[in-house]
């Protein structure tokens, strides 16, 4: 996993251009992935704040609870396999070339520290520490930060769901489908989507599902059960129950009132 990758599979709460990020670690990518994610390349700094996190750093299985600080060097590879649903950590991830201007100006980093996290990089520290930590991500932030949140990439995100669920609605319905299609997990869509759109994406498919139902209904003379079987309904019941629920009619009356009112309009335009 390089820097970049870290931006595009992870939720970044803040990012710098010139190479250092801060995200959140969901357990359901860590879980999931065959592939697991492996930091390597890059200088991190894992923060356990709750739960548990297996690890592999440098050939050596960890399982890591709470209240944990790990400090990988870049030289170090290190591999996460699993987390607990309750995993509740974040990370911090800097270029080589980052820390080297950082070595440059002057931060306070001496030959003793590398040597001892280089032998041992898992270090305990003050909960209170890590609570601080969690705290200050965890807060919702004040509107002038909101831009700092909503980044670029989330917006894309955003664009390229509404842009499959066009392509796709016939036959996929699950917010898991767009998820996986978009390398996020479905927490993570279901926050950008609402963020930036003020409805969820359960909202955002049932509207359009409605919409092609409705067209269906007024352009063609499809059956409701070859509608539910194009639409990719299990049976009949069950899109009529879906369409009932959101429109407070069964197809077949939405259609008899469409008709019944074209009809009206048309013996008034004579």
């Amino acid at each position: 996993m390089d820097f970049q990758d870290f931006i595009k599979h992870y939720e970044v709460l803040l990012c710098e251009s010139e190479g250092v990020a801060f995200g959140k670690l969901e357990p359901d990518l860590i879980n999931r992935e065959e592939r697991k994610p492996v930091i390597t390349g890059l200088h991190a700094i894992l923060f356990i704040i709750d739960g548990e996190l297996e690890t592999d750093i440098q050939g050596k299985r960890q399982s890591l609870e709470r209240y944990t600080l790990v400090d990988i060097l870049y030289e170090q590879t290190c591999t996460l396999l699993a987390a607990s649903d309750n995993l509740h950590a974040y990370l911090l991830v800097m270029t080589k070339e980052y820390m080297d201007r950082l070595i440059r100006g002057g931060i306070p980093t001496t030959i003793d520290y590398i040597l001892k996290v280089r032998n041992s990089p898992v270090i305990s520290v003050d909960w209170i520490f890590l609570a601080r930590v969690s705290d200050y991500f965890s807060k919702g932030k004040q509107e002038e930060d909101k831009e700092l949140l909503y980044t670029a990439r989330q917006r894309e995100l955003y664009l390229r769901f509404t842009q499959m669920l066009s392509a796709y609605i016939l036959q996929e319905h699950s917010v898991e489908f767009y998820a996986s299609a978009l390398c996020v997990t479905p927490q993570y869509l279901r926050r950008v989507v609402k963020n930036l759109s003020g409805k969820t994406v359960h909202a955002w498919i049932n509207e359009a599902l409605i919409r092609e139902i409705e067209k269906r209904l007024a352009e063609t003379d499809m059956t409701v059960q070859q509608i539910a079987e194009e639409l990719s309904f299990s049976e009949q019941a069950t899109l009529t129950r879906f369409f009932k629920r959101y429109k407070g009619v069964s197809p077949l009356k939405y259609r008899k009132e469409l008709f019944s009112d074209r009809l009206l309009a048309q013996s008034g335009r004579r």
